[in-house]
């Protein structure tokens, strides 16, 4: 069985490396990353820096949460998309090969119909910017 830690809905936090050491000790294979403070430190310090803890490969990244507002107004969703490149590089660094994305089940201000074909058209825009780093996305 290929035992995964979700420290976030555990409701545990901690520094990346301290993570990784509970991840290990309770012999999980893999865990969730939280990819945001990643891109961040990257954009300042360098990929190779952001990612020092987790480029030994003695753990798996499971997936990460992809933090897309999908029924946002189009201005505000363009402005989200253009971080992707940045997420797929650190991504690609680290071996994550699974994006989970949230998907809402409702917009105030569009029709069901519409809301559908609006995240159906997000969610292919999303896709194919993230497999030219073998990045998938998992829906949540």
């Amino acid at each position: 069985m290929y035992k995964n830690l979700n420290a976030v809905s555990l409701g545990i936090s901690g520094r990346l490396n301290e993570l990784i050491e509970l991840a290990l000790t309770y012999r999980f294979r893999g865990f969730d990353l939280e990819l945001e403070p990643l891109v961040q430190q990257a954009e300042s310090r360098g990929v190779e820096h952001a990612t020092r803890f987790l480029s030994g490969g003695i753990i798996e990244i499971g997936g990460f949460d992809l933090d897309l507002d999908l029924i946002a107004k189009d201005e505000a969703f363009e402005a989200e998309l253009k971080r992707l490149p940045a997420i797929a590089d650190v991504a690609r660094a680290v071996g994550a090969k699974t994006a989970i994305l949230t998907v809402s089940p409702y917009c105030g201000w569009r029709q069901y119909h519409e809301t559908f074909q609006l995240h159906c058209e997000r969610i292919a825009r999303i896709a194919t910017a993230l497999a030219e780093s073998g990045v998938r996305i998992a829906l949540n």
